[in-house]
């Protein structure tokens, strides 16, 4: 019996397939890694959790105004939607809906309804 901590054991078949390194990763193979382990192992899982709040917190620190939060959370909704868990991609989308109707993004509001119209068909 092993008592490594689970985020930095060696991955096996029986969980999810987290590298010791996910600062390392750029944006687009963390991002992957969040699908990946979202589609394969869902949230419930502590490591998927962690992964995604990394993803999450790097993402958040990148925003410098309404804009930037606006397609953040459409990213978010785009990765909740990729990894199959469709409430959750609809709640992001709503919330960059929200945010650019509240900002006044009409280019913003386009994109989010083409988005509602692509995660509905």
């Amino acid at each position: 019996m092993s008592f490594e901590d689970p985020l930095n054991s060696v991955p096996t078949e029986e969980g999810p397939q987290i590298p010791h390194n996910l600062e390392d990763l750029d944006d687009k193979a963390l991002r992957a890694l969040v699908v990946e382990n979202l589609k394969k192992w869902g949230p419930e899982k502590e490591e998927v959790r962690h992964v995604l709040v990394q993803w999450t917190s790097r993402q958040e620190r990148m925003v410098e105004n309404a804009e930037g939060q606006t397609r953040f959370e459409m990213d978010r909704a785009r990765l909740y939607f990729e990894a199959g868990f469709y409430d959750d991609a609809v709640e992001s989308l709503m919330g960059a809906q929200i945010l650019a109707e509240h900002e006044g993004l009409p280019e913003l509001l386009r994109e989010i309804e083409t988005m509602y119209e692509e995660f509905n068909s």
